[in-house]
């Protein structure tokens, strides 16, 4: 029995004073299997992922070198399908391509190539709101916004960005 605890001390299993330290955690169910491991990255960060009864991880919370937060919902193929960090959500399909992503600034929805299609932004004052259409090159073609006065605008643009036809109060 003295061995078996200067053993697990020794391991980083126990301390002196009750806490369990270790490299990584590893949570198995009655069967035995992995259902959710606590480690950290290759750089040092924490990581906590949950796995599903066929051990595929589904689910991750974890820090990034920064400090900064975020979550994934993974599916069973093992992409990424919504990935939430401190500034912002994205909402991924099958392929793992981001089809919606709300970001500090404004809210985009993207085509199945992955190519931004829509987008509803603020500017960083916060006064002038837009709503732009793309192309499937990411060319604003269609554009409604309203200026830091409030004042509207409403333009088509072509391939280069020039304006062909517009209208403002």
């Amino acid at each position: 029995l003295t061995l078996a605890v200067v053993t697990l001390i020794g391991v980083g299993w126990t301390s002196p004073d009750g806490t369990v330290e270790a490299r990584e955690f590893i949570l198995k169910s009655e069967d035995g299997k992995d259902r959710a491991i606590l480690s950290t990255t290759a750089s040092g960060s924490p990581y906590l992922a949950f796995l599903d009864g066929q051990e595929s991880q589904r689910a991750a919370l974890g820090l990034d070198a920064n400090g900064a937060s975020s979550f994934a919902s993974i599916d069973a193929e093992g992409n990424a399908r919504v990935i939430l960090t401190e500034t912002g959500l994205q909402v991924c399909d099958k392929g793992g391509k981001t089809r919606a992503s709300v970001h500090q600034m404004g809210f985009t929805l993207s085509d199945p190539r992955g190519k931004k299609r829509a987008g509803l932004v603020v500017s960083a004052s916060g006064d002038a709101p837009s709503l732009g259409l793309h192309d499937g090159e990411e060319r604003t073609r269609t554009l409604l916004a309203l200026d830091g006065d409030g004042v509207p605008h409403f333009g088509f643009l072509d391939a280069d960005g020039k304006t062909t036809w517009s209208a403002s109060k």
